[in-house]
């Protein structure tokens, strides 16, 4: 039998995390106001998704970035995708 030889492989993390490429994180959105911000968080959060938010100054103007992530896991970075994607969003991969 050959199950000694491919238990090895499915121990192998690392393999899955350097798909994950560049990116590990997602910007779901930006927003011009607090409330707008919170009201999109509380929606991921519903869907499972535990999202944090960062201001940021855009040619004077504050806006509220929606972040999640970052993982280490592939697996786990597909899933917010296609939870995200199911939810009629279409998020910005970056890296964090």
């Amino acid at each position: 039998s050959n199950s000694a030889e491919t238990k090895p492989a499915k121990e192998a993390t690392p393999a899955v995390t350097t798909k994950l490429g560049k990116f590990n994180a997602f910007q779901v959105g930006s927003y011009k106001t607090q409330a707008q911000a919170s009201a999109m968080q509380a929606r991921l959060k519903q869907n499972g998704l535990a999202t944090h938010v960062e201001k940021a100054e855009v040619n004077g103007q504050d806006y509220y970035r929606i972040k999640l992530g970052p993982t280490n896991s592939a697996d786990v970075y597909n899933k917010w995708q296609q939870t995200l994607s199911s939810m009629g969003i279409n998020p910005l991969p970056i890296h964090l």
